[in-house]
C-alpha cells in the first residue's frame, strides 16, 4: 500500500487532481519565494528582521509547517524583492488515465495527457499555414 492508498487519495479522481494541483502551486510559490531570498544572499534572520517576525516564524513558513495568509506572503515577498502574481481560472484536468492489465494479473497504469490547447494549437497552425499558401499563391 502505497501513501496515496493510505490517505485515501486516488489519483484516479479528478477531484483529487484538482486537489494536487492546488497543493503543487502553493509549494511551487513558497519554492520561487526561497529560491529569490538565496539569489539576494539573505538568511532567514535577515528576512524574518525585514517582516518583523523572528527567524524562527520565516523558517516555519518556508517548510510549510504554518500556512501563512495571502498578506504575510506579500510582506515576505517585499522582503526579499519579489513580486507575486495571482492567477484564477477554472480548473481543467488534463489527465486520464487508462490500466492495462498483463498476464499474471499484474498491471500498470498509463498516464495521457491531452488538453484542449492541443487542439488550440493545432488550429492555430493550420490558420498559419493557410495564410502563408495564401501569400504565396498571390
Amino acid at each position: 500500500m502505497d501513501l496515496d492508498e493510505m490517505l485515501g487519495i486516488n489519483p484516479q479522481d479528478p477531484k483529487d487532481r484538482h486537489a494536487r494541483a492546488l497543493v503543487e502551486a502553493d509549494s511551487k510559490l513558497l519554492d520561487d519565494l526561497i529560491r529569490i531570498r538565496e539569489e539576494q544572499g539573505l538568511s532567514q534572520t535577515d528576512v524574518g528582521r525585514l517582516m518583523g517576525i523572528s527567524p524562527s516564524s520565516v523558517s516555519r513558513i518556508e517548510s510549510g509547517e504554518r500556512d501563512p495568509h495571502l498578506s504575510t506572503l506579500r510582506r515576505y515577498a517585499m522582503a526579499v524583492g519579489a513580486t507575486v502574481q495571482h492567477t484564477v481560472g477554472k480548473f481543467q484536468d488534463t489527465a486520464t488515465t487508462a490500466e492495462a492489465v498483463w498476464a499474471g494479473g499484474a498491471s500498470t497504469k498509463i498516464t495521457t495527457t491531452w488538453t484542449s490547447q492541443t487542439s488550440e494549437l493545432s488550429t492555430l497552425v493550420a490558420r498559419v499555414a493557410h495564410v502563408q499558401q495564401a501569400k504565396e499563391g498571390a
